[in-house]
């Protein structure tokens, strides 16, 4: 099952944020997808990214999950995209990510994507440095944070961002799905 037809079977409310969202071309700049250890936080942060590029959008301006730009996404081939883990979020790497996205895009989307994933994992002086580039956004940037306790990140980067829930499937749905 690819994440579209999951969210929208098993998380019908994200699903229908996202798909208003997109449709209407009302995108943040900022998201926080957060969800329950184990739940798909990560496949859903990677398919905003990649409904943001799609050469092969829906109806609803949602990702097909299989062009080349989706496919680029997901192997992190995508020039104007960054993956990074939150523990491995050092000052430098914020640096990087800053410098690196106040360049012009390269792709022909023009829309420059990073996403950091588990950022309460990442250490307070490098979201601090995080923290100005959020607050002064770029249209064309789209920062989408995955959590799994978002009462662990800094309120001010909460505050600043598009909060996304996937409500917690219990086991006992999981076995009989």
């Amino acid at each position: 099952m690819n994440t579209k037809q999951y969210l929208l079977e098993k998380q019908h409310i994200v699903y229908e944020v996202l798909k208003n969202s997109f449709k209407k071309s009302k995108t943040s700049h900022a998201y926080i997808v957060s969800g329950s250890k184990g739940s798909p936080i990560l496949e859903t942060a990677l398919f905003m990214a990649q409904s943001l590029v799609c050469l092969n959008k829906d109806e609803n301006n949602l990702a097909c999950e299989e062009c080349i730009n989706c496919q680029k996404i997901k192997n992190n081939g995508y020039a104007d995209y960054k993956f990074v883990l939150g523990e491995s979020l050092k000052t430098d790497a914020t640096l990087s990510i800053q410098h690196e996205f106040n360049k012009s895009a390269m792709e022909q989307e023009g829309v420059k994507i990073y996403i950091i994933h588990l950022i309460e994992k990442a250490p307070v002086s490098s979201l601090n440095k995080l923290l100005k580039f959020i607050e002064e956004p770029n249209s064309n940037i789209v920062a989408i944070f995955t959590s799994n306790s978002v009462s662990n990140i800094l309120p001010t980067i909460v505050s600043r961002c598009q909060t996304i829930t996937l409500k917690e499937m219990y086991k006992k749905k999981l076995i009989l799905d």
